[in-house]
This record gives structure tokens, sequence and C-alpha cells, in this order.
């Protein structure tokens, strides 16, 4: 049985946060170490968590279309509670926390042809959980429209590692949870060709080991100031669901991902004969 959210709560636990009228399954519940309650999202704003999007482009840049992205989302518990109040103090904070991740990855990985172009943050919630399935073609809409970004940074960092990759081709770290059927991923665009490739287009052991380490260190460093990672449940056991669980563990393989939906939007040259 899950205990009510500590204050502070501890780093890397097994935490479930969920809507009011969302009843998690037993099974569930056993799993996870705390658990607590977001806001109705029709009575309170405490319903809320913070998605930040970092932008990558190849450069020189010639197309919006063909930037890439990777996000995280983080809630921030304060005193146990859900805090949706973001000051401009927390987003300077949770700055300072990103940039020795972002440093890293254009150090260690990202190529050359590429740069970091900045971080939108936007507010996130849940919308109401359905009374029933939705019936096809009708389908769940979990997520409340929130608006423009509250927060936008802009940058301009180019990579640092020789070679171009295709554009889909992609690192990619997993936020392990309670629920195996629930992680998160995110994919890391536009490595170069010397970010420590092996035999069979894997990362050496001692880029996997950077990466995890860096990303270790980062969430590490947020919830150690009380702004935790975490993933969106919208669906458990094929019905829908509204609840974040936390992350307590990171993952990096040394497989290389395809990113399809990355294919370059401009076409450079063409010839037919």
């Amino acid at each position: 049985m899950s205990a009510p959210i500590p204050s502070p709560l501890p780093a890397w636990s097994k935490t479930l946060l969920r809507l009011q009228n969302f009843l998690v399954p037993a099974f569930a519940t056993q799993l996870v170490q705390y658990e607590g309650l977001l806001g109705s999202v029709l009575a309170d704003t405490a319903n809320e968590w913070r998605r930040f999007v970092w932008r990558f482009d190849p450069t020189p840049i010639g197309d919006n279309a063909d930037a890439a992205y990777t996000t995280f989302d983080f809630v921030n518990i304060t005193g146990g509670l859900v805090d949706n109040t973001w000051t401009a103090g927390d987003y300077t904070t949770v700055e300072g926390h990103m940039t020795p991740l972002i440093t890293s990855y254009i150090q260690s990985y990202l190529s050359v042809g590429a740069q970091y172009s900045g971080m939108k943050a936007y507010r996130m919630a849940f919308t109401e959980l359905p009374s029933s399935p939705p019936i096809p073609p009708d389908r769940d809409k979990p997520f409340a429209p929130t608006g423009p970004p509250e927060h936008v940074t802009v940058a301009a960092l180019p990579g640092s590692i020789p070679g171009e990759t295709a554009p889909q081709v992609s690192i990619s770290s997993t936020d392990k949870t309670a629920y195996p059927r629930h992680w998160g991923r995110n994919y890391w665009p536009f490595p170069g060709v010397g970010a420590g490739f092996t035999t069979g287009w894997q990362l050496s052991q001692s880029q996997v080991d950077g990466l995890a380490n860096a990303m270790h260190t980062f969430y590490g460093a947020m919830q150690g100031s009380e702004f935790f990672p975490v993933v969106p449940i919208t669906q458990m056991n094929k019905q829908p669901a509204r609840a974040l669980v936390t992350v307590n563990q990171v993952q990096v393989d040394s497989n290389v991902d395809v990113i399809r939906r990355r294919r370059a939007r401009i076409t450079r040259y063409r010839k037919v004969l």
C-alpha cells in the first residue's frame, strides 16, 4: 500500500499523482511508494506541470520543419503538494540545472552541422476523465489547451563533433518509472559521426556512460530543487487514465534509433533522367 507524499519528497522515489476521479487499479498502487492527488481540473489550478521543449536545428537553418525537439515533463512538488506557481526564479533555477546537460550533449555528441537553438516551457494540465471510453471515431483528448509557452530562451550553440549523419539518426535515453509500460524517452538529434560510434553503429560504452551520467545528474539536481521528472499516463489497462508517475531511473542504450519524421524538408539537389 502506498503512503502519502512526504515533505520533502525523496529523490528517485516511486510516486504517483492522479486526478481525484481516476481510481488507480490495486496493482498500480502496490508498485509505487507514495501517492498523491492532482487538483480537479474543473475546480482549481493545482492540476499543472511544465513541459520543456528543447530545439535543435541543422545549420545553416533553412526551414523550421527541419528542426528536431526533445522534451521533458517536470512537476513542482512543494511541501508534499503539487505547486503550479512557477516563478521567474524557478525558471532560472531550472536553466541552471539544464546547462551542464546541454553543454555535455553539445561537446560530446552533437554534430558540427547542427546547433542547440533554445527552449520553450509550456503549461500542461489534464482534461477531465471521460465517464466512459470514447467510441471511435471519437478519441480521448487527455491534455487541456494551455496556450503559448510560459517561458522562452533563445540560443545558437553549435555542436562540436565532426561528421554529419542522416537527420533521422538519433541517440535515445529512457525515463524508467514504477510502471514498465509507462516509461518516457528522449530522442537526442543530429549526433556527429565522431560521437563514439563503434562497430555496427553502436555507441561506445564511454559515450553511453557519459550521457547516462549527465542525465542522472540533471534529474538529481532538479529533484533537489523539488522539480520532479514525470511521465504522463493517459491510458491504463486500455482505459483512459489521468496521472503522472515520477522517474526513478534513467537508462541509455548503445543502440542508435531512427526517427522517420525527421527526414529533411528541403531537397537541395535533384536529378531526373
